[in-house]
């Protein structure tokens, strides 16, 4: 003899295996048919749970990534400093000191970024340069202790790869 399942505590059974919901007495349906019902009724608050979840998990990494990338940075090349924070709805990039001024980068100038979280530490998006009046698709990561950029022009073309650290 098979062993009986506990019926749920929200369900009666009813006459020719069917079963009564108890939240509305007029309505009976087989068990199948409510256990399909029951797993309907709570999909729509799972998905949105779901959507919650991934929404303030991508809005944390897309905080940390912003506000680790704030601060004052040296180029691993030691040729300039920068500052980097919030102007408006983007991030800028203001040079504090430059050492080699010949291609033309100098103190002051910026370098606005319009940036939106790519992956956990990675911002990603255009960055213009009002001096050249040039734009530029740009990646800036998050790493251990520091910043690595990309800047590519020429559809991605041409690219260039920067260190930072720290400035102290």
């Amino acid at each position: 003899m098979k062993p009986r399942r506990r019926k749920s505590a929200a369900f009666t059974a009813g006459a020719d295996s069917a079963v009564q919901y108890r939240g509305d007495p007029n309505v009976l349906r087989s068990r199948r048919t409510t256990r399909s019902y029951q797993r309907a009724e709570n999909a729509p608050m799972q998905g949105k749970t779901a959507f919650l979840c991934a929404m303030l998990v991508a809005s944390a990494a897309n905080a940390d990534a912003f506000s680790d990338s704030r601060g004052v940075w040296m180029r691993d090349d030691g040729n300039a400093k920068v500052s980097i924070a919030p102007c408006g709805q983007q991030l800028c990039a203001t040079n504090l000191w430059i050492r080699d001024t010949s291609k033309g980068e100098e103190p002051g100038d910026k370098l606005v970024m319009t940036l939106k979280a790519a992956s956990r530490g990675t911002l990603a998006g255009k960055a213009y340069d009002p001096k050249r009046n040039q734009t530029y698709s740009m990646t800036l990561k998050v790493t251990n202790g520091g910043l690595t950029t990309r800047g590519c022009i020429a559809a991605g073309l041409i690219c260039k790869d920067v260190r930072w650290t720290p400035a102290k």
